[in-house]
């Protein structure tokens, strides 16, 4: 680092090469005068540039994926919480996805989102999102906006704890700031205690015993075993019971043929009870969401 702060970089062209030789052989490297520390701030710079210019794309391109996702009516669920309190494994066994399951920080960069049908044959989308941490720098609120974003557009907020750690009290005061942060403090949420299997079974007992019979008019939390399955029922009726309303009616439908998106969507987010075809309609019996 030390002795070669203040040579030139590169030499003029060959021989007695000068002029457009030489300047042609210093491009992309130091002038003269130019000592290498302002080189390599010139260098970040241009990598902070393209680094920017790179997440601002990819905005975009989420924004287009949600504005598609959003011309079908369904409701979506996001997965928050302090690194490694196992959302990934609790949205692994929800919906059946095989995501990435590390105890890394931010292992969970790229969201992942399925479907998932909730006890009363409503469809919903899940979402897993990044792991939040302590004091998250500014800079890194910038490069996690993707997978933030999904929890900015979600109609409910799953908070998961790991309530096996002795800090996850204070844990979930971190993850609650950063919800203040990104303006969705007042968002429909839903408190999920993981990891249920690694607690005493005396203390597991008491916890399950106080939130049957709770003392304040407040949602307990639901206790939950991703890895084991134990509770899973139990939050996907809580999951159902939170999500804003949307009622299902009964229809009867006379609907063209070539209306291939409509019918695709009667079947994916309803439940047909008869469809019969005539001519060149289809003729359904559903039940469906009102949205």
């Amino acid at each position: 680092k030390g002795t070669s702060m203040s040579r030139l970089g590169g030499k003029s062209g060959g021989g007695g090469g000068g002029g457009a030789g030489g300047g042609a052989g210093r491009i992309g490297v130091r002038g003269p005068g130019e000592k290498k520390l302002e080189t390599d701030r010139r260098r970040i710079r241009d990598r902070v540039r393209k680094i920017e210019n790179s997440i601002d794309d990819v905005r975009k391109q989420r924004a287009l994926r949600r504005q598609a996702r959003n011309s079908v009516p369904l409701g979506t669920i996001a997965l928050v919480g302090y690194t490694n309190a196992g959302k990934s494994t609790l949205f692994n066994a929800l919906s059946r996805a095989d995501v990435l399951v590390s105890s890394r920080m931010f292992a969970t960069l790229d969201p992942t989102i399925r479907a998932l049908r909730l006890p009363s044959g409503r469809r919903v989308l899940l979402s897993d999102t990044v792991g939040f941490i302590r004091a998250l720098p500014k800079g890194l609120m910038t490069a996690f906006r993707a997978t933030l974003e999904e929890v900015q557009e979600s109609a409910l907020i799953v908070h998961v704890s790991d309530v096996s750690s002795a800090h996850h009290q204070e844990l979930d005061e971190a993850v609650n700031k950063i919800l203040a942060e990104l303006g969705v403090a007042g968002r429909p949420t839903l408190h999920v205690w993981n990891k249920i299997d690694l607690l005493p079974q005396d203390e597991k007992v008491q916890w399950e015993k106080s939130f049957a019979h709770p003392a304040e008019r407040v949602e307990p939390p639901v206790l939950v075993s991703a890895f084991t399955g134990q509770g899973l029922h139990v939050l996907l009726q809580r999951m159902d019971d939170a999500l804003p309303p949307d009622p299902v009616v009964k229809l009867s439908l006379r609907l063209p043929l070539a209306e291939g998106r409509t019918l695709a969507l009667v079947h994916a987010l309803g439940h047909v009870l008869h469809s019969e075809l005539d001519d060149a309609h289809m003729l359904l019996d559903a039940e469906v969401p009102v949205s």
